[in-house]
């Protein structure tokens, strides 16, 4: 894992661990290969394509992954043919607060718009459109679970022309506090910038 990716997914977990949650799934697909881009991938450790194609993509202008180091996913293929990855394991959901994060960008090459269609069994679906230079950036979404049900995790490209969302960063997670609540990102943001400030008074002090 490059060093850049591997602080955004350490941001990523310490949230996760300040809200007491359960990691569930995590991927940045740094892992998948030494090698270069490899087109029409199929031999993810986490997910399955079930759908159409995508490319594994090494870090390298003019496609960017995630801090611009490491692999992610170009979720329109060579096949023309929009991919969907799906995990491999069918998750058992009780019922309380889901978190799904993941980053993603347009297809950095030609002009236009492409949705990506984040889902979780029949309990969660949402997409999102981007234009072609839209930079990374991490979404992240909040769910409930109202009675316990099964689910795979899958993320869907609807485009069909060899370019797609570029993915990259997945964490899906159980909140298991017992008031099934998740703080707001924005809230523990703040909760860091606080102890931050006391370590540093502390420090003063000494």
């Amino acid at each position: 894992m490059s060093k850049i990716k591997g602080w955004v997914a350490a941001i990523i977990l310490g949230l996760s661990s300040a809200a007491q949650a359960t990691v569930l799934l995590q991927d940045d697909f740094d892992h998948e290969t030494a090698g270069g881009t490899v087109d029409n991938y199929r031999g993810f450790s986490n997910f399955s394509v079930v759908r159409g194609s995508v490319d594994l993509v090494r870090s390298s202008p003019p496609l960017n992954c995630m801090g611009g180091q490491g692999f992610c996913v170009d979720m329109d293929g060579t096949s023309r043919y929009g991919g969907t990855l799906q995990s491999n394991t069918l998750f058992t959901l009780q019922a309380g607060t889901y978190n799904l994060s993941f980053s993603a960008s347009g297809n950095q090459r030609t002009r236009g718009y492409d949705t990506l269609i984040a889902s979780v069994g029949s309990v969660f679906s949402q997409s999102i459109s981007l234009a072609f230079n839209a930079p990374h950036n991490i979404y992240d979404f909040t769910f409930s679970v109202l009675a316990p049900t099964t689910g795979y995790l899958s993320f869907s490209n609807t485009g069909n022309d060899n370019e797609g969302v570029i993915l990259d960063n997945i964490l899906f997670s159980f909140n298991n506090n017992n008031n099934n609540t998740v703080p707001e990102p924005a809230s523990l943001a703040l909760f860091g910038l606080g102890l931050g400030g006391m370590l540093l008074k502390r420090r003063r002090k000494a």
